[in-house]
Parts: structure tokens; sequence; C-alpha cells
């Protein structure tokens, strides 16, 4: 079992085969991609750009797992490659 935090891990960018951290998965796709997920409501609430869903923060417990299984899962985006050994 890796003992590396989810959101620190590295995987490769599912689009683009670069190497991502998870934390800065989002930007990296904002940037490189010109693709926005996320939207950050006046009230601090982060929600999905795709379907306006409201996704966990960046700090809750999971959150990452939950936000990359949220565009897996209801959008059919594969943002990285998880199952690249790294």
């Amino acid at each position: 079992m890796n003992e590396t935090p989810f959101r620190d891990r590295m995987y490769p960018c599912a689009r683009c085969s670069r190497d991502v951290r998870v934390r800065s998965l989002l930007h990296h796709y904002e940037m490189l991609h010109d693709e926005s997920l996320v939207s950050v409501r006046r009230d601090g609430t982060h929600t999905c750009a795709l379907c306006r869903m409201e996704l966990p923060s960046p700090d809750e417990n999971n959150a990452w797992k939950l936000r990359v299984r949220h565009f897996r899962e209801h959008h059919g985006k594969r943002l990285v490659d998880t199952d690249a050994l790294r």
C-alpha cells in the first residue's frame, strides 16, 4: 500500500501523459488544456463547472479522491491514469 497521501501522488495526465501531482490536477487542466473543471462560489464552496454539483473542499478528508471520482463517474472524464505505476 502506498503511504503517500493521494493528493501528493504523481500520476500521468490522461490527456497529455505529463506527470501531475493530484493536488495540482485542476490547475493543470485549466492552464494546459484550457478547461476549467471547478468553480468557487462567493461563500467558498467548490462546485463542478460541468454540472454545478457541490464538491468537497480540498482540505476535507479524501476530498481529492472524491473529486477525481466525481469527474470519472458523473462525466466519463478520466483525469489521471491511476493504473500507472509511480
